[in-house]
């Protein structure tokens, strides 16, 4: 209809932009878990990469005190999230940049990728992963935050998200576990775990291979 994707009209009209922001924030309430759960380290750096307007970020600087945080996104993104470097002060620090064709951050020994991968097919999200481990300090985490899809019938709102991110991004979509499994397996990393959310969300904790 508008002649370009989701992400690319977003950047070009900042009022629809804070409308998709604030639609994605009422969706987090299982966000406040996470924190709980890729087994965060005591001191060194988070890197939320997409992290959009840093509410994990804030809820992981929250939990852990002697963690610095670093939110990566684009710029149209990162404009709108000045309350986590207000909440931590020297502790966070704003990044903009597109995880295709600008570094992550480099360095971090926690790598947030929160509802990111769903937004892309197979070969975008394998840029992002190449990026995420050219970025890595040696012995960092991965923890990407999606719906897996299950064997199970009863979990059915990662099928219902799957048809909407086929609506809303055309190349997005949920994947299945094993999916989750093969796709950072080609990119230089190992599922480990899988850590079960409310709302059928999981935290997919992973480790960079050689």
């Amino acid at each position: 209809m508008h002649g370009a994707q989701l992400f690319e009209h977003l950047a070009a009209y900042p009022a629809d932009a804070r409308l998709f922001e604030g639609a994605m924030a009422a969706g987090t309430s299982f966000l406040g878990l996470v924190p709980g759960l890729p087994d965060l380290p005591a001191t060194g750096t988070v890197v939320d990469v997409g992290g959009s307007d840093g509410r994990l970020l804030d809820l992981v600087l929250t939990a852990a005190p002697g963690l610095r945080g670093v939110l990566f996104d684009r710029p149209h993104v990162t404009a709108a999230a000045a309350e986590v470097p207000a909440a931590h002060g020297e502790r966070a620090e704003v990044v903009a940049g597109d995880f295709f064709h600008d570094p992550v951050p480099a360095g971090g020994d926690l790598y947030l990728l929160s509802r990111i991968m769903h937004d892309w097919d197979d070969e975008r999200c394998s840029a992002i992963l190449r990026n995420v481990r050219a970025a890595m300090a040696e012995g960092a985490t991965p923890a990407v935050v999606e719906r897996p899809i299950r064997d199970d019938p009863g979990t059915l709102l990662p099928l219902a998200f799957d048809v909407h991110m086929m609506v809303n991004t055309v190349q997005g979509g949920e994947r299945t576990t094993d999916e989750h499994r093969r796709l950072p397996a080609a990119d230089g990393f190992a599922l480990e775990d899988v850590r079960e959310l409310p709302l059928d969300v999981a935290v997919l904790i992973a480790r960079a291979v050689v």
